[in-house]
C-alpha cells in the first residue's frame, strides 16, 4: 500500500497549548520538530492527548535562541490509533 504523506504546521504559537495535528484514522508520526525563533530561551512540552489523558514526548524541554528540538524523527516513530 502506498503512503500519503501530510504536513502540518503551526506559527507564533504563544505560550497557550496548540493543537497541530487531530488524527482521525491510525496515524505514524514521522517527524516534530519545535524552533525557537524568538530572541530569549524558551521552555516547549510535546504531548500527545489520548482520552483525556496527555502523555509526554518531551516535559520542560529548553530550546535556545535560533535552536531547534527534534522529539520525533530519525529512529524514532510514533504511531496513532483512533
Amino acid at each position: 500500500m502506498a503512503n500519503t504523506f501530510k504536513n502540518y504546521a503551526a506559527d507564533d504559537v504563544g505560550t497557550s497549548p496548540s493543537t497541530i495535528l487531530t488524527a482521525t484514522t491510525a496515524t505514524t508520526l514521522i517527524g516534530v520538530t519545535v524552533a525557537n525563533i524568538i530572541l530569549t530561551t524558551i521552555t516547549v512540552d510535546v504531548y500527545l492527548t489520548i482520552g483525556g489523558t496527555d502523555y509526554y514526548i518531551v516535559k520542560g524541554a529548553v530550546v535556545p535562541v535560533g535552536g531547534a528540538l527534534v522529539p520525533v524523527g530519525g529512529d524514532q516513530k510514533v504511531v496513532l490509533h483512533c
